[in-house]
């Protein structure tokens, strides 16, 4: 009796060993990934107190859906505006960012951190320019 109690366990063991084999792993191939037309942007001279934007136009060219997480900016001179709904692969979106010079004469340069599912999973985007005292245009 004994015998055959354990040779029914060992034929149990030697059938999950082998279906384990079998099993595809867990971890999935397919990415996300993004990639952007032009990763900076330099605004030349603005005079200060304007306020200027540039929308930064990136496509998601992996596999699988692109999720934008959280956009983090390196300052509150800087608000961007960007999608919340998953990007399908193949498809294209973009990330506006605006920068209020009031305030900041001489040279900037701002980060943009993009938290995604794509394979790097960050990303960075950079505005640059020169603020030059003075009037800004009036706003229309």
């Amino acid at each position: 009796m004994k015998h055959l109690f354990f040779s029914g366990i060992f034929f149990l063991f030697t059938i999950a060993g082998f279906a384990q084999a079998t099993k595809e792993p867990i971890e999935s191939k397919h990415q996300a990934e993004i990639k952007f037309e032009e990763p900076q942007h330099d605004f030349g001279t603005i005079k200060e107190g304007s306020v200027v934007s540039w929308e930064f136009q990136f496509q998601n060219v992996g596999d699988t859906l692109l999720i934008l997480k959280n956009v983090l900016t390196s300052c509150g001179c800087t608000i961007v505006e960007w999608p919340k709904e998953p990007i399908k692969p193949g498809e294209s979106a973009s990330i506006i960012v605006n920068f209020d010079s009031k305030g900041k004469e001489g040279r900037f340069n701002k980060v943009v951190n993009i938290l995604s599912n794509s394979s790097s999973n960050s990303s960075r985007i950079t505005i640059s320019g020169t603020v030059e005292k003075g009037a800004a245009p009036p706003l229309k």
